[in-house]
């Protein structure tokens, strides 16, 4: 099943690749400062690690808003979907919206913890 990460660091290859991909991360929604640092250089990278992308433009800012609106209006709609966070809909909880800094307390599976079907008896 494909899960959902808010990404607002910088994915670098080894264990942040690791743990997205333990989790199931099939689309990274990336907010940040720097729009043309962290957020460029991690959609660029993701993109690269074939993740479904989300930009949150409201959610990024640039010390030059022109940078920044370049960016978000010619530059991210290539290789992600470039909304508002009024915009984003989260994914519905079948879809286990996942964290990997704060896993919801009600989802069936949350980090280091097995779906209710494979756990066996103590």
């Amino acid at each position: 099943m494909d899960a959902t990460v808010l990404l607002v660091m910088d994915v670098q290859r080894g264990i942040v690749e690791v743990l997205l991909r333990g989790l199931g991360a099939g689309t990274l929604v990336l907010a940040g400062i720097a729009t043309s640092g962290v957020v460029l250089s991690t959609l660029r990278q993701a993109a690269d690690l074939d993740y479904r992308l989300v930009v949150l433009a409201d959610a990024c800012l640039d010390a030059d808003p022109e940078v920044h609106r370049v960016l978000t209006e010619k530059v991210f709609p290539r290789q992600a979907e470039v909304l508002t966070v009024a915009q984003w809909v989260p994914p519905s909880r079948d879809a286990h919206l996942m964290s990997p800094f704060h896993p919801p307390q009600d989802s069936p599976r949350t980090l280091g913890s097995r779906p209710a079907d494979e756990k066996g008896s103590p």
